[in-house]
C-alpha cells in the first residue's frame, strides 16, 4: 500500500505540475515556459529545489517586461497552487509519508544496485517506513492501553529522568568542589564522574573516578556511589568500592535534597570517616585509622595507584 501510494502520488504530481507550469507561464506570456514545465515534472519526483521555486525566473521575466503586479500575481498564484495540491494529493494517497520519498529512494537504488534500484529503493524505503509506524504504534498503544498505576509510574519516571538529569548538568557548575562528568546515560539514570579528593585528607589532589546509579529510589534515597578509583577507605567496599549505605547522611536523607548535597557529603566522609556501628565496612581499615593514621594514609596512597 505504502509503494503504490507512493508511486500514485508523484505520477499526479508529475502530471499536474506540468498542465499546471505550461497553462499559468502561457496565460502570463512567459517565452521559456517550455523549459520550465520539463523542469517541473523533473522536479515533482527528483525535489532538487523546491517546486515553487520554477515561479522566481518567470515572475523575474513578467516584472521585465510586463509590470510589478502581475509579476507578484504570478509569484503568489503559482506557489500555492503549487504547495496546496501537493499537500492534498499526498494526504490523499499516502497519509504521513511524503511523495518525494520516492524520487530519493529511486536516486539512492540506482546508487546502491545500479538499474534495478528503480524497484529495490523504493521498496526498502516503504519497509523502513512500514516498520517505523509498526513499531511507533506499539507503543502508543502500549501506552492508550496502561493502568492508572502504570501510567503514573511513566510519569513519575519520565519526571526523575529530567530532574537527575538538571541536577548533573548544575553540578558541574558548582563551585564547592570539582567535579566533571565522563560518562552519562540518562535512560538508564547513570553517570561516571571525575570528582577532585578533597583537602586534607588522604586522597588530596587525587582525581577520583566514580559512578553514580540513580536508580535505586533517587529522590527518595541518594544515588549509589561505586568508586572505580581503587579506594583504602573505612566507609568503602576495598573490592567492589561500593560506599556503604549506612552511612548517617544516607540514613537522614530527605527527597528535596540535591545531587551536590550528596556530593558535598562523601567529600567530608573521605576527609572524616564514619567509625561507629553499621557504617563500617572495612573493620580492619577503621582499626588502622584509629590507632595509626599515617600508616593508613601510607597505604591509601598506595592504593590509590593501583590501576
Amino acid at each position: 500500500q505504502s509503494i503504490t501510494g507512493l508511486f500514485k502520488s508523484s505520477s499526479k504530481i508529475l502530471v499536474y505540475h506540468s498542465v499546471f507550469t505550461w497553462l499559468i507561464f502561457d496565460i502570463f506570456g512567459v517565452k521559456f515556459r517550455y523549459l520550465l514545465t520539463v523542469l517541473s515534472a523533473i522536479v515533482a519526483i527528483l525535489p532538487v529545489i523546491s517546486p515553487w521555486m520554477l515561479v522566481l525566473p518567470a515572475a523575474a521575466y513578467v516584472y521585465y517586461n510586463d509590470s510589478l503586479w502581475q509579476a507578484i500575481l504570478l509569484l503568489v498564484v503559482y506557489a500555492y497552487v503549487i504547495m496546496m495540491v501537493d499537500t492534498y494529493i499526498y494526504i490523499k494517497e499516502v497519509g504521513d509519508a511524503h511523495p518525494y520519498i520516492l524520487g530519493m529512494s529511486i536516486a539512492f537504488g540506482m546508487y546502491a544496485f545500479g538499474v534495478q534500484g528503480v524497484i529495490y529503493g523504493p521498496i526498502l524505503i516503504c519497509v523502513s517506513l512500514t516498520l517505523y509506524k509498526f513499531v511507533n504504534g506499539q507503543q502508543t498503544q502500549s501506552r492508550q492501553n496502561a493502568s492508572p498505576a502504570q501510567k503514573f509510574v511513566m510519569k513519575y519516571k519520565k519526571i526523575r529522568e529530567n530532574r537527575v538529569a538538571n541536577e548533573m548538568k548544575d553540578l558541574e557548575r558548582e563551585s564547592k568542589f570539582t567535579v566533571k562528568i565522563l560518562e552519562k546515560n540518562p535512560l538508564n539514570l547513570a553517570y561516571k564522574i571525575e570528582m577532585l579528593a578533597p583537602d586534607y585528607s588522604a586522597y588530596e589532589k587525587y582525581k577520583l573516578i566514580v559512578n553514580l546509579d540513580f536508580s535505586e529510589g533517587f529522590p527518595e534515597r541518594p544515588p549509589l556511589f561505586k568508586f572505580k578509583t581503587k579506594m583504602y577507605h573505612p566507609n568503602i567496599e576495598l573490592e567492589t568500592g561500593k560506599l556503604s549505605r549506612n552511612l548517617s547522611f544516607i540514613r537522614h536523607w530527605k527527597p528535596q535534597q540535591r545531587v551536590w548535597e550528596a556530593i558535598d557529603e562523601v567529600q567530608k566522609i573521605l576527609k572524616n570517616p564514619e567509625l561507629e556501628g553499621a557504617a563500617i565496612v572495612e573493620p580492619q581499615i577503621g582499626a588502622e585509622y584509629q590507632e595509626n593514621i599515617a600508616e593508613f594514609e601510607r597505604t591509601a596512597k598506595k592504593y590509590l595507584a593501583v590501576p
